[in-house]
C-alpha cells in the first residue's frame, strides 16, 4: 500500500481556523464549511480535527468562544490576528498548493466515491441491483470512451 501524504501541512489547521475566522465569528460547523470552501471542496477537515484545535486556540488566547444556546460561536482575537499575520504567506502558499492538487484529483473524486460505495455495499445487494449497477457502469464506460476518443489507440502496439 502506498502511504498517503496529507493534503495540508502538519499544524496548518490552526492557522486555517484563524484564516476563516477573519471574516467574522463562526460555529465549529461553519468553520469546517469555510475551510472546505477555501480549498474549493478539495479538503474538508473532520470535526475530530477542528474541535481540539479550537480548544487549543482558545487556551492560547487566539480565539474566544461564546456560548449561544447549545452552540458555540468562535471569533478571532487581536492576538490571533497577529499570529496569523506572521504566518499569512505560509498559509496562503499551502492553500494554493492544495487547490492545485485538487484540480488534478477532483475529476476522479466521484469515481473514488463510487468505488468505495460499491466495495462497502456490494455483498448486501440483490441480483437485480447488481445487474442494474453493472449496466450503469457499462454505459458510463462507453460514454467516457466516446469522450476520450482515440487517445488510447495511439499507445496500443
Amino acid at each position: 500500500m502506498i502511504p498517503r501524504r496529507p493534503l495540508i501541512a502538519r499544524g496548518l489547521i490552526r492557522y486555517l481556523i484563524l484564516y476563516v475566522l477573519q471574516d467574522g465569528p463562526k460555529t465549529g460547523y461553519e468553520i469546517i464549511k469555510a475551510v472546505e470552501k477555501t480549498f474549493k471542496g478539495v479538503y474538508r477537515p473532520s470535526p475530530g480535527l477542528i474541535y481540539p484545535n479550537l480548544s487549543y486556540l482558545a487556551e492560547k488566547g487566539y480565539i474566544e468562544r461564546e456560548k449561544i444556546g447549545d452552540r458555540s460561536l468562535y471569533r478571532v482575537t487581536e492576538l490571533g490576528i497577529k499570529a496569523l499575520k506572521e504566518k499569512k504567506e505560509y498559509v496562503e502558499k499551502h492553500i494554493e498548493k492544495a487547490r492545485k492538487v485538487g484540480r488534478r484529483i477532483l475529476p476522479v473524486k466521484d469515481l473514488f466515491a463510487i468505488v468505495g460505495m460499491l466495495m462497502s455495499n456490494y455483498e448486501f445487494l440483490d441480483d437485480d441491483q447488481k445487474t442494474r449497477i453493472a449496466n450503469i457502469l457499462s454505459s458510463t464506460r462507453r460514454e467516457i470512451e466516446k469522450v476520450i476518443g482515440g487517445l488510447n489507440e495511439c499507445c496500443e502496439g
